[in-house]
């Protein structure tokens, strides 16, 4: 059973912070979910592809992420609403138990700086590429 009620199931009952399910294959791991989705990310660009995803919080620049490697349906504990409509407007089908304005720096300090640079950015690539740079220490302002 691949479903999103499965991930979910399997993310509250066995107390992860990420669950992904692909057709033959499942993934779970109770480190930080965003480093966990690029670190698979940059391993095999794509491992989310066609997976359902389940997630503790999910900001705009982890949906930007999952949606660069081909998630097809996601369910956050927490989500954003620039993540919800990142989603939607991709045409992912999403599901949460609770919706927030923004990550903030007491849900979680590096997310609400990575979701705050992504909020102007549509595309999955462009983020992937900025979020990569960001997470190996580069910075998102390139002029001198």
């Amino acid at each position: 059973m691949q479903t999103l009620e499965y991930a979910k199931q399997q993310l509250q009952t066995k107390h992860n912070t990420l669950t992904v399910l692909k057709r033959d294959a499942s993934f779970e791991t109770q480190e930080d979910s965003f480093h966990t989705i690029l670190g698979k990310l940059r391993e095999d660009k794509d491992f989310f592809s066609g997976s359902v995803a389940a997630s503790r919080l999910v900001g705009r620049a982890s949906a930007l992420l999952l949606l660069y490697g081909g998630v097809r349906e996601v369910y956050a504990e927490t989500v954003s609403i620039p993540a919800v409509e990142c989603f939607r407007s991709h045409r992912v089908k999403i599901a949460y138990d609770h919706l927030i304005d923004r990550i903030s720096p007491e849900d979680n300090a590096l997310l609400a700086s990575y979701e705050s640079q992504c909020l102007d950015i549509s595309s999955p690539f462009q983020a992937y590429s900025l979020l990569c740079r960001l997470a190996s220490g580069g910075t998102s302002n390139t002029s001198k």
